[in-house]
């Protein structure tokens, strides 16, 4: 079943009807005897201006609509009609549960509500910051580091060659001559604000950095092991006493939301620690 709200044609002018309403509350001790005005109707369920004024003016308001404004009192109405709606709720519902569409996404929203949750209270709620920790890390939040990078899939190549190098002088033009295969040297800019890997974020901003300084090998995955090489950077210090404190925000927000991951991700990897999981051979039939 489907309800139809249906609205007097004078909410179409809501400013000029909000500015009556102002007026009429102001007089709602006069003796005059009011006609009905309705407001809007819900299936057969009327929302008068009496009900609209019982509701903002007798009644405690909660503190998001509290004001005088037409948003607040759009609310006002939008909760009279939204209980007019729910007023039909057991025919509703008995509708609702027997459509498939509507109980998987409330069976999504559920799940993940969960997972939200879950994140939470393994990440997010166990999170401790430094004072030491937000002041490092906002030395250099300022920064846009002129980069050279290429990456190595052999873990074992990468390890050997930075075992071989790292200690010379120009150790990531040696490594990288090194590979047989190999693909050009790329180069980015990238800063505090930059959507990189977590990764890499943490090596180039974690700590102060010096031009011509390698990087590496940082394990990105199983199969990607990469090098960077600091060219050399750009830094916009704040100054003014906002841009300070926006700045001290966003790291202390970012060094929180790394820590959430970690231990998230470590939660994760410990739920099926120690378990194994045996596949089913599968057979192909050729037509």
């Amino acid at each position: 079943m489907i309800y139809k709200i249906i609205f007097n044609r004078n909410l179409l002018l809501l400013p000029i009807l909000f500015f009556c309403l102002d007026i009429i509350s102001a007089n709602n001790d006069s003796l005059v005897t009011k006609p009905k005005i309705l407001i809007a109707k819900v299936a057969d369920r009327e929302i008068t201006l009496d009900d609209f004024l019982s509701r903002s003016e007798y009644t405690i308001r909660p503190a998001y609509c509290k004001g005088n404004t037409n948003i607040d009192k759009k609310i006002v109405l939008n909760s009279l009609i939204a209980e007019k709606i729910l007023s039909f709720q057991p025919e509703i519902r008995n509708k609702l549960l027997q459509n498939e569409m509507f109980t998987n996404l409330i069976q999504g929203r559920r799940e993940q509500k969960m997972r939200a949750l879950l994140s939470y209270y393994e990440g997010d709620k166990n999170v401790k910051i430094d004072t030491n920790e937000i002041k490092r890390a906002y030395s250099t939040a300022g920064r846009t580091y002129k980069v050279e990078y290429f990456n190595i899939s052999d873990p074992v190549l990468a390890i050997r060659l930075n075992n071989k190098y790292s200690k010379k002088d120009s150790s990531f033009q040696k490594i990288y001559s090194n590979l047989s295969i190999r693909d050009s040297i790329r180069k980015k800019e990238v800063s505090w604000y930059s959507k990189d890997s977590r990764i890499i974020h943490q090596a180039l901003f974690s700590k102060m950095l010096k031009k011509n300084q390698m990087i590496g090998p940082i394990n990105i995955d199983d199969t990607t092991h990469l090098f960077i090489k600091i060219g050399g950077w750009d830094d916009k210090l704040a100054i003014k006493e906002q841009d300070i404190t926006n700045r001290w925000n966003d790291v202390e927000e970012e060094l929180a939301q790394e820590k959430a991951d970690s231990l998230y991700d470590k939660f994760v990897l410990g739920v099926m620690a120690g378990n194994s999981c045996r596949l089913m051979p599968v057979f192909l039939i050729k037509w």
